[in-house]
């Protein structure tokens, strides 16, 4: 039953905030724009409103939603006790206003203001379509600031350390609108790989910061002669050493970008280039290279992003690879670590389970990362790298259009492959987060660029929080209307 409210929607809700910069001020601006889609016009009228964000101690309005970290606000504390934001990264209740038993506080807060985002995102994303009134037998969202919102509380915290996305640069057609995606999906890191750099890398990096995201910068160590290769000389590899320190140092180091990420001459199926296993000479030309930047740059964060294909019979040669870089792990059997959202042999899946674990056992506690795929809109075939330095995500709205219109009948395929089949890739994340005690990196390969896929939404959430269970988080995922929102 729902039961309407006697003032206006659009003249009785607030956003009350302390802070209006840094973490706080995305925060609110998601909020302002999430919220106004439901209140700031009338149904076949133009009229238009405006939804206030005021400074905490102005007058309380009947409907108001409080955002603040917990230290700074009187009346966040007023409402939520200090032991349950302590707890997890970010708190939200909706609670009766005390002052009017018609009107409703939403109370969103957090010890740490970088978590301030996903408590706003959690708002809007689980609990709108969640408690949205029922009429009729119908839950229908866009009528949730037409009537008293039921009281809720929900506390939540990241249990992955690093919830990323491994993107190619030049896919990318609005660079904001994807970063404030990854961020809406509570993810904290994008590796983004280029054959040239962007100009305008340190507009993107500066961005993404904005929003809790680090920056890791992606380019060749040998990767791009790989299929070509039929030696692995001292000359080629010193050659090679001397040139990814170059692109370094003219191209990266400048940015002050958070750390790079490389990939070599390990995607391929053989095991021997020549009279050299792969394996072997791979980690000693790792080592030996990273060795020099830890020489020039000592805490600089380095990924090695390996494929497993022509290494997974030589473990052993691995676990040798300097302990200060994060094997970034891929194409380590089937789904999810195949293209194709499917399990079709139990056996084959089983097999890449016990890889998986053999691999996180590897190297003890050295950083370790593992790419999720399922995701891969790119037509290999078709596919062109870049042929010169260019401006990354900033192309006519018109050219993103009709890149989500080519990909939409892609990302139905994929969605319900993640429909059936995530479960697959949810135990082996749980797997992942108990062996490491979610001190790893889960990475997310695709090109994400048009708006947001369930197919992405849910693997996101998986990586958050892969306590739940499938089936809990395929319905919170699935009721959210900003899944499969093309911009």
């Amino acid at each position: 039953m729902i039961y309407p409210v006697k003032y206006p929607k659009q003249t009785s809700w607030k956003i009350v905030y302390n802070d209006f910069d840094g973490f706080s001020r995305k925060a609110v601006e998601f909020l302002s724009r999430e919220v106004g889609k439901f209140i700031l016009r009338e149904d076949g009228v133009y009229k238009l409103y405006v939804l206030p964000c005021e400074k905490e101690g102005t007058q309380t309005p009947i409907n108001a939603i409080f955002v603040s970290v917990y230290d700074k606000s009187e009346t966040v504390q007023k409402f939520i006790p200090q032991d349950e934001v302590a707890q997890n990264d970010y708190c939200i209740k909706v609670l009766v206003n005390p002052d009017n038993e018609d009107g409703r506080f939403v109370v969103i807060t957090a010890k740490d203001e970088k978590n301030l985002f996903y408590g706003a995102e959690a708002f809007v994303d689980n609990y709108l379509p969640m408690c949205a009134p029922i009429h009729g037998g119908l839950r229908i969202p866009q009528w949730m600031f037409n009537f008293k919102m039921p009281v809720y509380t929900l506390n939540e915290s990241a249990k992955i350390q690093t919830r990323s996305v491994f993107t190619w640069g030049h896919p990318i057609n609005d660079y904001r609108a994807y970063i404030r995606n990854l961020a809406r999906l509570k993810l904290n890191q994008v590796i983004i790989w280029n054959d040239y750099t962007p100009l305008n890398a340190k507009e993107i990096i500066e961005y993404a910061h904005e929003f809790g995201l680090e920056v890791i910068w992606g380019y060749s160590w040998g990767w791009n002669e790989g299929g070509k290769l039929n030696s692995l000389d001292d000359e080629f590899l010193q050659k090679l050493k001397a040139k990814v320190l170059q692109e370094y140092e003219e191209h990266y180091k400048p940015l002050n970008c958070d750390g790079i990420y490389f990939q070599s001459f390990t995607e391929m199926s053989k095991e021997y280039i020549g009279d050299k296993l792969i394996a072997r000479v791979v980690t000693d030309f790792v080592n030996d290279t990273v060795a020099e930047f830890f020489k020039r740059e000592p805490k600089i964060k380095i990924q090695f992003g390996l494929h497993a294909t022509s290494i997974k019979n030589h473990l052993d040669e691995l676990a040798r690879v300097d302990k200060r870089v994060e094997i970034v792990w891929e194409d380590c059997g089937t789904f999810p670590f195949g293209y194709t959202p499917i399990v079709r042999d139990e056996q084959a899946y089983e097999q890449t389970l016990e890889l998986t674990k053999k691999i996180i056992a590897l190297r003890g506690d050295a950083p370790l990362g593992l790419v999720i795929k399922g995701f891969m809109t790119l037509d290999w075939e078709t596919f062109v790298s870049q042929n010169g330095p260019f401006i990354m995500g900033e192309n006519d709205h018109t050219l993103l259009k009709k890149d989500a219109e080519m990909r939409k009948p892609i990302w139905q395929i994929f969605n319900a492959g993640w429909t059936a089949y995530g479960e697959y890739a949810l135990r082996l994340i749980q797997e992942a987060y108990k062996m490491t005690n979610g001190k790893i990196n889960i990475c997310m390969a695709g090109a994400f660029d048009g708006g947001i896929a369930l197919a992405q939404a849910l693997c996101a959430e998986m990586i958050f929080n892969p306590e739940q269970d499938f089936k809990t988080l395929l319905h919170k995922v699935t009721s959210r209307q900003g899944v499969i929102e093309y911009e």
